[in-house]
């Protein structure tokens, strides 16, 4: 817009009725003029007129907790002088849904006159003006962001979106409280309190994070800061949309998916404490760098999420070329994420390892829609960029002769895996890689989600394509020893994993474990 919008008296009319909950109608005087009809459901209504300023919410899937907190948030950026808003999410891709939402709610609607500028790099913010409120900011940042970047504002209020995601969350909420303070200039000369609004919203996930539902219960303790909610996702989905969800979702996860009922989340084979260890958020990191805060995306870098699967696909550039090693998994599929049956492939860089951790660069968790074709694709072009040392291919069953049969014929050189010989061996190596941290990959949804709900006895239920990827990649890196251990003890077959963490410094000496390597 050229200049800031200015207020009529019918504007004037409506914040003030925005503001009284007593008719029950409140704040949705403000949503339904200026959103084009939309009205906050009854949850969202209670939260947005709560006299706490501690919010929890956790939900079933769909909702409606993300869109309902930016659309309040967003009203009180327009009725607040001087607002400013922060909504951070474990990652910048989930923060910008928020952001989005709240553009394409506003598209060809009047909250648009408010909006001054908004941009999406190097990170979104949504500006709004008129002569009432000055100038009031919407930022949209991710739990990786530099600590200095969070640090650096002064806020009214702040959500954490997806905060189940966060195994250990107090470290983002302490940071966050201390941006909630002070107060702001206004116009007249007079100064009005920040809002000191913390909120956290988020989606049910495998493992429940202590410092969430400790954060949930306080509400029985301290009413008088804190408002804890559990919304079922029939309360803003039609019946319909829940009946389509139960046909993917597993029956004894519907409780926690669609009703916000506490996940307990076994960790069977691994323990949460490790899988979290071996996520390198860092990562996360530098793909949105390269690819959201650059003027230009860095070529060779990638990154998709997809709603109900989260990350389906991570991509690092290759530098085979610069002496790099790889090593490319695959388990072929032809169903789609997050159900069983989706191919997934994983390239690793093993470079000096076990001296260094092995470190996921490739991540597709394949939608094959029915066929195998895309898994191909997908497959090759990982083989042709990474140039990996060696590759595998799951050849369990209906797969058997796939390395022979199928990718021979594209010129890929791939040894083929049977888990029908040594399955239980295959993940005990996996766990032990897991447990010693000798390997590291970026928050992916799908990663955290199949590791901890894996079980052996139930393998043949459960979406375990991942795991078994994980469990080839884990049982194939058996191969490397550590010099003086295998001249001091010459074991007649490899021992399973090396014994410490901290003896990675160590030289290395690859040696055979029994596996067909081309």
């Amino acid at each position: 817009m050229s200049r800031p919008y200015q207020l009529t008296p019918a504007d004037i009319e409506i914040f003030k009725r925005a503001c009284n909950p007593a008719d029950g109608i409140g704040i949705n005087w403000f949503i339904k003029y200026y959103f084009g009809g939309r009205e906050l459901r009854e949850w969202q209504f209670y939260w947005h007129h709560a006299r706490q300023t501690q919010l929890s919410c956790v939900g079933g899937v769909g909702s409606g907790k993300t869109v309902g907190a930016g659309l309040s948030y967003a009203a009180f950026a327009a009725m607040t002088p001087g607002y400013e808003y922060m909504n951070v999410a474990p990652t910048a891709w989930q923060s910008a849904l928020q952001y989005r939402a709240i553009l394409a709610e506003a598209a060809d609607k009047p909250f648009e006159k408010f909006i001054y500028k908004y941009a999406e790099r190097p990170y979104p913010r949504i500006i709004l003006k008129h002569n009432g409120i000055s100038e009031s900011t919407m930022w949209f940042m991710s739990a990786a962001d530099d600590a200095e970047r969070i640090q650096g504002v002064s806020l009214d209020a702040a959500n954490v979106d997806e905060c189940g995601v966060l195994i250990d969350g107090s470290w983002l909420l302490t940071m966050l409280i201390s941006r909630l303070r002070g107060t702001v200039n206004m116009r007249n000369g007079r100064e009005r309190p920040r809002q000191r609004r913390l909120s956290c919203i988020t989606a049910n996930y495998e493992v429940a994070p202590p410092w969430l539902w400790e954060r949930m219960d306080r509400m029985f303790s301290q009413p008088e800061y804190f408002l804890s909610m559990v919304i079922k996702s029939e309360d803003n989905l039609s019946k319909e949309d829940i009946e389509s969800f139960k046909l993917v979702i597993p029956k004894d996860q519907w409780e926690m998916m669609l009703e916000g009922k506490k996940p307990e989340g076994s960790g069977e084979h691994f323990h949460v404490n490790s899988v979290t260890a071996c996520e390198d958020w860092s990562l996360n990191r530098h793909a949105q760098y390269h690819l959201l805060e650059k003027e230009v995306p860095t070529p060779e870098w990638a990154y998709e999420e997809n709603p109900g699967a989260g990350c389906v696909h991570f991509e690092m550039p290759s530098e085979a070329r610069k002496g790099r090693n790889y090593l490319l998994i695959g388990d072929p599929g032809s169903d789609n994420p997050p159900r069983r049956n989706a191919g997934v492939i994983w390239v690793l860089d093993i470079t000096d390892f076990p001296r260094q951790r092995a470190t996921l660069v490739y991540f597709k968790w394949v939608y094959g829609h029915g066929t195998y074709d895309n898994f191909l694709t997908a497959y090759e072009y990982a083989y042709r960029k990474y140039r990996p040392l060696d590759a595998l291919i799951d050849s369990t069953g209906t797969q058997k002769l796939w390395n022979e049969q199928v990718l021979l014929d594209r010129g890929i050189a791939a040894a083929g895996m049977n888990f029908s010989g040594d399955k239980k061996g295959m993940l005990v190596a996996a766990m032990r890689l897991v447990e010693r941290q000798l390997i590291r990959w970026p928050y992916i949804q799908g990663i955290r989600s199949q590791l901890l709900t894996y079980k052996l006895a139930e393998d043949n239920k459960l979406p375990q394509d991942i795991v078994a990827v994980l469990m080839m990649a884990a049982f194939f890196l058996r191969m490397y020893q550590w010099e003086d251990y295998a001249e001091e003890h010459q074991p007649e077959t490899p021992v399973l994993m090396a014994p410490a963490h901290d003896a990675r410094n160590t030289v290395l000496t690859p040696r055979t474990a029994g596996l067909l390597i081309p």
